[in-house]
């Protein structure tokens, strides 16, 4: 699973960051985002041994890039768009709740790709066509 961590370094006791991560879960519950504590060996300048508490806020969402041509039909003429989903048939599910089929069963768009096949469409189309130079137009999550 693709997943993006930011990491809140505390300072706190043990008891303090779990109470926070648990506010934190809350917060984010319905969303891809969950907190977790992380304890991690240290040792001080002076040799002593310090056991550091962080927050580990992670997305575990994958993206998936909807693309778009100049046909009118499409919710945006050229460019894409990002939807933040569990999977593919996920992700088709919340586009299409936003943007429905014109023609039944026909995904409104041009392709779409997931994380992986972006990257690699990206890396390997010269610089002149490559999606880079396109604007996203919105994120879904």
């Amino acid at each position: 699973m693709d997943k993006k961590e930011v990491i809140l370094r505390t300072d706190l006791p043990l008891a303090e960051s779990i109470k926070i991560a648990d506010e934190l879960n809350q917060f984010f519950s319905g969303s891809s985002f969950y907190a977790a504590i992380e304890n991690e060996m240290a040792e001080s300048m002076s040799g002593h041994e310090l056991i550091i508490h962080s927050i580990k806020l992670i997305d575990s969402s994958k993206k998936y890039y909807f693309t778009f041509g100049t046909a009118e039909q499409f919710p945006y003429q050229c460019g894409y768009l990002i939807v933040c989903a569990d999977s593919k048939s996920e992700a088709v599910e919340k586009y299409r709740a936003k943007y429905p089929d014109i023609d039944e069963g026909i995904i409104n768009c041009s392709f779409i790709y997931s994380q992986e096949e972006w990257d690699r469409e990206v890396n390997n189309c010269p610089v002149q066509y490559s999606m880079l130079n396109e604007s996203c137009h919105e994120i879904i999550r």
